[in-house]
């Protein structure tokens, strides 16, 4: 690099960062400097450039190579804007490079326009000669210098969202607060119960429109990258812990820790998408192995330990299965020796027991919990089950 440019380098970087860290003072008093190397635009808009992958590709690797990219990027982007009124430098300490853009008096909208044609053709041009790509964040109209601190924050902070969005996107400021409430909760349980069906059927491209249902919800909130990571990672251990037996067990214990380190570590949508379909052809796998009775068998087993505490229907249990009414109910007292509402009142009973023994609600409460409308029926099977009534059972293992 020769003096010039290394010079040009420098007094780029002190005006830009004067201007981006609100010292109007100080770049007043370099003003003849700014002038003399054309660089004192009125600008409207900044763009903050950043490599979607920046730390995962530099990892391992030591500051003069994360230097040597950055520093690339900054060169091909010049080449590539050297024909709008722009200047541009890298930013100290972070992977990212900052441009200022004069519209050169243009109308608010054509700026806009403009802005976006710009942040459009850097991607687009980079990918010919990177093999990385890049996703650019666009603060709100900058009317004069005083507005250009909040609008490199605007920039800044829009690469935040890059995780829901996807690589290689542009992002402008959202003004969208979503709040999460309980019926937003209680959508999200709807979209995992039917996915546990999908699966169930092994219906690869149905389960995975549902992910994508689930996600792009979440997106379109505009949710933190913590919440849909949150979710995604619910999400997965709900699948896993449902389709947990038989010779599937091994396998999943074993992808389970790996998917949800590549949910946590992702720096993308995509990333995580990808480690939970990895996780369900897993699933789906497994499934083809099984025995189509022991399949549809199995999937009803799963479905009433998981929804226990509902009003399971015949109907209900039938379609998880994929069976008829008549058709289920004899295949499921040939496979378990016991009809089906006598297995859901055994598996409600079985895990009133846990509560009893070593939580403190009230029986009447834990009876409601597990599914039982009526506390004298649930009395009355509880004791049928171990010989006690609830309330003696609990006095007789609190003893012990």
């Amino acid at each position: 690099m020769g003096d010039k440019s290394l010079l040009y380098d420098i007094i780029t970087k002190e005006y830009i960062h004067n201007l981006i860290y609100g010292d109007l003072s100080r770049a007043r008093l370099f003003q003849s400097t700014f002038n003399q190397y054309q660089l004192d635009l009125d600008t409207n808009y900044i763009l903050t450039i950043m490599y979607d992958d920046f730390w995962k590709v530099c990892k391992n690797r030591d500051n003069h190579y994360r230097y040597i990219l950055k520093r690339r990027l900054l060169e091909y982007t010049r080449e590539i804007i050297k024909d709008y009124k722009t200047i541009s430098t890298t930013l100290t300490g972070t992977d990212k490079v900052i441009i200022f853009l004069d519209c050169q008096g243009r109308t608010e909208e054509e700026a806009f326009n403009l802005s976006q044609e710009l942040a459009e053709k850097i991607i687009d041009d980079l990918k010919n000669e990177m093999t990385h790509t890049v996703s650019i964040g666009i603060s709100s109209y900058c009317k004069s210098n005083k507005d250009l601190a909040k609008g490199y924050e605007e920039s800044f902070n829009c690469l935040e969202n890059i995780f829901n969005k996807g690589r290689g996107k542009i992002l402008r400021p959202s003004p969208i607060d979503v709040n999460i409430d309980q019926d937003y909760k209680s959508k999200i349980d709807k979209k995992i119960y039917e996915l546990l069906i999908k699966v169930g059927f092994q219906d690869r491209e149905g389960s995975y429109d549902i992910v994508d249902e689930i996600v792009q919800d979440m997106v379109e909130r505009n949710v933190s990258e913590e919440y849909i990571k949150s979710n995604l990672i619910r999400l997965l251990v709900e699948v896993i812990n449902y389709f947990s037996r038989g010779n599937l067990k091994s396998d999943l214990s074993l992808i389970t820790v790996k998917s949800i380190e590549t949910i946590v570590g992702s720096n993308n949508i995509d990333d995580a998408k990808e480690a939970i379909r990895r996780t369900l052809d897993l699933i789906s796998s497994g499934l083809e192995r099984e025995d189509d009775h022991d399949l549809a068998m199995n999937n009803a087993r799963a479905y009433i330990e998981k929804y226990y505490t509902r009003d399971i229907s015949l109907d209900e249990i039938s379609m998880v299965a994929g069976y008829s009414k008549s058709h289920f109910s004899r295949t499921f007292k040939e496979r378990m020796g016991i009809n089906f509402s006598k297995y859901l009142i055994r598996v409600r009973i079985e895990n009133a027991e846990n509560l009893i023994r070593r939580s403190d609600k009230s029986i009447f409460d834990i009876s409601l919990e597990v599914g039982f409308n009526d506390y004298s029926y649930f009395s009355k099977a509880f004791k049928d089950a171990y010989g006690l009534s609830p309330k003696d059972y609990r006095k007789k293992t609190k003893k012990k």
